[in-house]
């Protein structure tokens, strides 16, 4: 199993106003009359301060929903190149190319997802890979990926997770979390050709900008 492959497996991978009406027996005086007037006066008055406080409060919200879309991060669409990978821990001590975190998998194709998603597609690989973005960081659905060793009763299976952060529209650092396990009557063969025992884990990061 060679550098390649392994990092094939990893990229793999919301009763006011209750009126009462009375009769009553007796003319109302002159004085009730004002009374009354002012009584509606002052209704009148009350009605229109909160019919302009909440025509306050709606015309603020509508500001605020306004000013909250301009302020949308929108990310780029397209090509993306991964470069600067660099191996944070390996417990499966599988092959030393993927130490020197020479093997990236080239890049991917990004394509935005509404306002709070995207998803990345791979070189070599026709999966996609389903993200979340709240603010500027990220974390996409884990990838389980089984790969079979010809010949022998192994299965390597692999569960990525991706995390990470736009620095910008164009610009992206992110974490890979694989968790790597062996499946098969022959997987006591993988110690030749891996000095860890599995399950073990690999740990890398990368960068990548929109080309």
């Amino acid at each position: 199993m060679n550098a390649r492959k392994l990092g094939c497996w990893i990229f793999l991978l919301g009763c006011i106003n209750c009126g009462t009406n009375k009769d009553t027996d007796y003319e109302p005086t002159d004085d009730t009359d004002d009374s009354d007037d002012q009584d509606t006066d002052s209704d009148a008055d009350a009605d229109a301060d909160a019919d302009a406080d909440a025509d306050a409060d709606a015309d603020a919200d509508a500001d605020a929903d306004a000013d909250s879309g301009e302020e949308a991060f929108a990310l780029t669409n397209g090509s993306w190149l991964a470069t600067d990978g660099a191996l944070v821990a390996d417990t499966c001590e599988c092959d030393d190319d993927l130490a020197e975190g020479s093997d990236l998998g080239g890049g991917f194709n990004l394509v935005t997802e509404g306002s709070a998603g995207f998803s990345m597609v791979f070189e070599d690989s026709a999966d996609s890979i389903v993200c979340f973005l709240t603010d500027q960081s990220f974390q996409c659905d884990p990838g389980i990926s089984t790969t079979p060793v010809d010949d022998l009763d192994i299965n390597i299976r692999t569960t990525s997770t991706i995390t990470g952060t736009f620095s910008s529209p164009t610009s992206m650092s992110a974490t890979v979390d694989v968790d790597v396990e062996c499946i098969g009557d022959d997987c006591y063969l993988v110690g030749f050709v891996c000095d860890g025992d599995m399950p073990c884990e690999v740990i890398f990061t990368f960068d990548a900008t929109a080309k």
